[in-house]
């Protein structure tokens, strides 16, 4: 409601159909976005001023889709914009179309008086290429999204290797609990002290 724009059960629904309608020739591209700045806006500015970020990210996500795509918001900051089954879709034109969401989401929100840097982490997939349902694409697309995000380049293609490094990360991370949980760590806390008065800073 607060958007105009399709949830993340609304996309589920409509988009698995088409994708399971589509001819396995047919490719499709999934561009998710994620907003890089919107939690400490919202937090500063407070919820009103969150909204209307939210609002315009979305009104200029619908911009540059140009009615070729059908954009969605997915969670609280994330976003994802799917072609439409009549597009031609290439690797190159879907960069490009992520690098205009790019620079869409890098102008100046001005709300309330201020002009608010948001930003934005792109990553891009490809069906049938990376997946053969719309889940297995929206978690490439995902995957490739939290990759760019993290090298902070400007847009970044899903390949295989970064889903082994994400499945790398959630191993490490069941490992590092699992011997936090049976004692092979033990973590110790360090205070910071002020020296002149004792104090835990």
């Amino acid at each position: 409601m607060l958007t105009g724009l399709a949830n993340r059960k609304a996309l589920d629904t409509r988009l698995a159909r088409v994708f399971e309608a589509m001819p396995r020739s047919m490719p499709a591209a999934v561009v998710m976005i994620d907003l890089d700045r919107f939690k400490p806006i919202n937090d500063t500015f407070g919820h009103l001023v969150g909204d209307t970020v939210l609002r315009v990210v979305s009104e200029r996500l619908n911009a540059v889709a140009k009615g070729d795509c059908s954009v969605a918001r997915i969670g609280g900051d994330e976003f994802a914009i799917l072609t439409e089954p009549h597009v031609a879709v290439n690797e190159m034109a879907t960069l490009e179309l992520a690098r205009k969401v790019i620079e869409e989401l890098g102008r100046p929100i001005s709300c309330e008086g201020h002009d608010l840097a948001v930003g934005a982490s792109v990553g891009v997939a490809f069906y049938p290429r990376d997946g053969r349902t719309f889940q297995e694409v929206l978690h490439c697309a995902d995957a490739a999204m939290y990759r760019a995000k993290v090298t902070r380049c400007e847009a970044q293609i899903f390949d295989s290797s970064i889903d082994d490094g994400m499945r790398y990360r959630a191993e490490l991370e069941t490992d590092l609990k699992k011997a936090l949980d049976d004692g092979s760590i033990v973590p110790h806390f360090q205070p910071y002290v002020d020296l002149n008065t004792g104090e835990v800073v």
